[in-house]
């Protein structure tokens, strides 16, 4: 079963590369298809292809531009911690300045409509959640640096590791 079914496997329904044709990993660049029923409710669901800006082992970004201005940008940052690592995600729709104001209820009405941003939190909150399930293992499976290295994750299955 493809990573991003198992990071949700209820909520995740669909993930594809979309450019470049025949890529296998998603690098800054790659426009990536994705869709998604927050709570598995069908008037829930979010079916949007993005960009992904960067993805390392502090941060994962994904965005979309609409005539220039910044339609979608979703940021996550991984920070090693004590015990584990620190994952803060930002979603920020719509851009800054008088232009991007205009647009943001546009965009909002678009992207995430009505209680859909609420279910969109809890979904984002579930999938965080649930990397505890079946990280450890995954890292195991892949590891072949030293064990005293710390994984790093990414949402597009990338293994890492950065010493202590």
């Amino acid at each position: 079963m493809p990573r991003y079914l198992v990071w949700h496997p209820l909520d995740h329904i669909f993930y594809r590369i979309v450019k470049p044709a025949g890529a296998t990993t998603a690098d800054g660049g790659t426009r990536v298809h994705i869709r998604e029923a927050f709570q598995r409710d069908p008037q829930k669901l979010l079916d949007v292809t993005v960009t992904v800006e960067r993805v390392d082992t502090n941060a994962a970004i994904i965005g979309d531009r609409i005539l220039g201005l910044s339609a979608l940008r979703l940021v996550n940052k991984f920070q090693p911690v004590p015990n584990g690592t620190s994952y803060t995600t930002e979603l920020t729709i719509g851009d800054a300045g008088p232009i991007g104001h205009l647009g943001f209820t546009y965009l909002m009405g678009r992207i995430l409509p009505g209680a859909q941003a609420d279910a969109w939190i809890r979904h984002h909150i579930e999938k965080i959640g649930n990397l505890e399930n079946f990280l450890p293992e995954l890292w195991s499976s892949e590891n072949t640096l030293n064990p005293e290295e710390t994984p790093t994750w990414s949402p597009t299955g990338k293994l890492t590791s950065e010493r202590p």
